[in-house]
């Protein structure tokens, strides 16, 4: 047994290459026979690869960490080269998975929604702290855009609305007055003439001053 093994040692490099040099020459063959026994013992197969994970899960997922942030970059090369490659099947097999199971998605993401409500409330107001500025940017510009496409619709909408609603309007208005009597419409107009904002819009017509013509009456 002792010399066997001391053979088998010493011969390692001849033996793995024969064993190669096999599996290349019957390579049809093992996989053909690795398929059927494959279908025949399916449920033991997937139990006993069930349990081996069971097993070994911490170990596979520290190695799979481990694998992933030496070849990071690799990776996400590799990735990003495939998407664009497939980028339309991609899209394609991802809405029709989409479509085929529509409610269990919703479903499952509801659930996680709910059970992680503080988690995600937390990162959203982190995210935004972070990036305030651009998303305030993002956000008027966006806003602008939406608004000089859909300006009839907006004014429409407005008017309506107006119309429909005249006499709470109005109520709203008297209550309004009735609880800052100081906001007379000189003072409203006066404010909102003051007002950063509008000094901010105005600023660019009258930072050089105004050129008008003299008239004498």
């Amino acid at each position: 047994m002792f010399e066997k093994k001391k053979w088998t040692e010493a011969n390692k490099e001849k033996l793995k290459a024969k064993k190669t040099a096999w599996y290349r020459a019957n390579r049809d063959k093992v996989l053909a026979r690795v398929k059927k026994w494959s279908k025949k013992n399916r449920k033991q197969k997937l139990a006993y690869q069930r349990e081996w994970y069971q097993a070994n899960k911490e170990e596979q997922a520290k190695k799979q960490k481990n694998r992933y942030e030496a070849n990071k970059s690799c990776i996400l090369d590799r990735q990003k080269k495939y998407y664009n490659k497939n980028k339309k099947r991609i899209s394609k097999r991802s809405k029709k998975y989409y479509e085929d199971n529509k409610t269990w998605i919703s479903a499952r993401a509801k659930a996680y929604r709910e059970a992680n409500k503080e988690k995600l409330k937390a990162q959203k107001a982190k995210y935004y702290q972070q990036n305030r500025e651009i998303l305030l940017e993002k956000t008027k510009v966006y806003q602008k855009k939406w608004k000089q496409k859909n300006i009839e619709w907006v004014k429409e909408r407005s008017r309506n609305y107006r119309l429909a609603n005249l006499e709470i309007i109005r109520e709203k208005n008297k209550e309004y007055r009735k609880n800052n009597p100081e906001k007379t419409w000189k003072k409203v107009l006066a404010d909102f003439a003051e007002s950063p904002e509008n000094q901010s819009n105005v600023l660019s017509l009258i930072g050089n001053g105004i050129t008008y013509d003299l008239w004498i009456g």
